[in-house]
């Protein structure tokens, strides 16, 4: 009997073997292994489109606001980043290619379907004004997660909210380091620095100070 290649939308799985002939999309930021699908657990673990909501939480670099790091989200192949220009919508292999002078980690997202796509519409039509104190870059997102019931608190800081997410529910598997390039130049001693499944903290770690 011969099986036809099943297109997913961002990957091919092939039946006749039982496994995507296609990498993640998300590299390996969803595990080492890329050509893996839902942590090779699909009976207590699903990803329909061959992709993983995924809070990601940038290093902090500089002495300005960049010092005390960031927060974004993925959702399928599209990053949602708020900032003092508002919320930014991009391809997550382009944001992550403007990420590339600091490191982070990522934290995989049990949302369901419904949840998901909820966020994401929240996500897409966010119009608050940025505020480093009352709504920066942690904002939007909690507000989105409570929205759909998945709460994470109201966190000041990335740092705060890498916390808040990493002793949830919310978290799913282990937070996955995302690496970035050798940083030049000082960055403040209070700068977090994430490293996966590492502790985060002030990092004593050197970066350039970027643009927000």
């Amino acid at each position: 009997m011969r099986f036809r290649t099943e297109d997913n939308r961002h990957r091919y799985f092939d039946p006749a073997v039982g496994r995507y002939i296609s990498a993640d999309p998300i590299g390996q930021i969803g595990g080492l292994n890329t050509y893996a699908y839902a942590h090779n657990s699909p009976i207590n673990r699903w990803d329909p489109f061959g992709l993983k909501s995924q809070i990601r939480f940038w290093s902090g670099v500089g002495w300005g606001s960049s010092s005390f790091g960031h927060m974004s989200i993925q959702i399928d192949d599209t990053e949602f980043s708020f900032g003092p220009e508002g919320m930014t919508i991009e391809p997550t292999d382009a944001y992550e290619r403007r990420q590339a002078f600091r490191d982070g980690d990522g934290i995989d997202l049990n949302l369901t379907a419904e949840e998901e796509a909820q966020l994401r519409e929240f996500l897409e039509n966010y119009r608050d004004e940025y505020s480093s104190l009352r709504n920066n870059c942690t904002d939007p997102i909690e507000r989105g997660l409570a929205g759909v019931e998945r709460g994470i608190g109201d966190s000041l800081t990335p740092e705060g909210a890498n916390e808040a997410v990493r002793g949830s529910d919310l978290r799913d598997g282990r937070a996955k380091s995302i690496p970035g390039a050798e940083a030049q130049g000082p960055s403040a001693p209070w700068s977090p620095e994430f490293r996966g499944d590492q502790p985060s903290g002030p990092s004593g770690r050197f970066g350039a100070e970027p643009t927000p």
